[in-house]
């Protein structure tokens, strides 16, 4: 992360209700993209075949590859705070 590429940072960050346990919308002029936590899983809308990139609170990479069937399974990593980056957007999410 090292502020690399947050030039295109998310400004825009709403909480939905209870259900998923957390759920972010992130919305820029060009796209939008819901990301909602299920049971160890990254439920990503407007994603599917991106590359994408979890980075741990200190900024290191925790995990990374490709969106497949618009999710990411997250279960292997401890809980904690992360930062998504996918297609140019940074997306703060807690596990």
């Amino acid at each position: 992360v090292n502020g690399e590429g947050m030039e295109n940072s998310i400004t825009d960050v709403t909480f939905k209700g209870s259900k998923p346990t957390t759920g972010l919308s992130a919305t820029d002029d060009a796209e939008s993209m819901d990301i909602a936590i299920y049971a160890g899983t990254l439920s990503i809308t407007q994603a599917n075949n991106a590359e994408y990139t979890i980075y741990s609170a200190s900024g290191t990479a925790a995990q990374s590859g490709v969106i497949e069937n618009s999710s990411i399974n997250i279960s292997n990593l401890p809980t904690g705070i992360y930062i998504l980056s996918v297609n140019g957007k940074a997306i703060k999410f807690a596990k």
